[in-house]
């Protein structure tokens, strides 16, 4: 179950919150980080989350 919600909020609303992202060290509203664009970088972070959650 956490899995599958985690992956979903994760990785596929990832389009919709992109488009609004609040940068906390500037205080505003800004581009995310390179890194967040990368679906593959966003995928093993994701996968490593995920792990961290099965083992409980």
């Amino acid at each position: 179950m956490w899995s599958r919600d985690l992956k979903m909020l994760l990785v596929d609303s990832k389009p919709a919150i992109a488009a609004v992202n609040f940068d906390n060290d500037s205080g505003r509203f800004a581009s995310p980080h390179p890194d967040a664009l990368d679906s593959m970088k966003c995928k093993v972070v994701a996968g490593a989350i995920e792990e961290i959650f099965v083992k409980d």
